[in-house]
């Protein structure tokens, strides 16, 4: 298993409590041939099986173009079914 993939992999066992999961677009994450290795979506999955969370993948935010900007500690509605995320910036202490 690759560094990063040991890093991921860290990281969900410290996310437990979650109530809900966005994940980026991520550019160059996955194995490139001939190198072994799981593609970021299935590793991600894998490391949140027996959660019970929404994960919501591919979300445009990151280091990409016309990226959306996340707010660190702003409480959020996130509705899988209708494909919304709603911040709360009005709370944010």
């Amino acid at each position: 298993m690759a560094e990063w993939e040991e890093e991921i992999e860290r990281n969900f066992r410290r996310m437990k409590n979650l109530a809900g999961m966005i994940v980026g677009r991520l550019s160059g994450c996955d194995p490139k041939p001939p190198t072994p290795g799981w593609p970021i979506r299935e590793i991600i999955l894998e490391a949140a099986a027996g959660t019970r969370y929404p994960i919501v993948m591919n979300f445009p935010c990151g280091h990409i173009p016309r990226k959306r900007t996340l707010l660190m500690g702003v409480p959020a509605k996130l509705k899988t079914s209708s494909r919304s995320l709603t911040l709360d910036a009005a709370s944010r202490s």
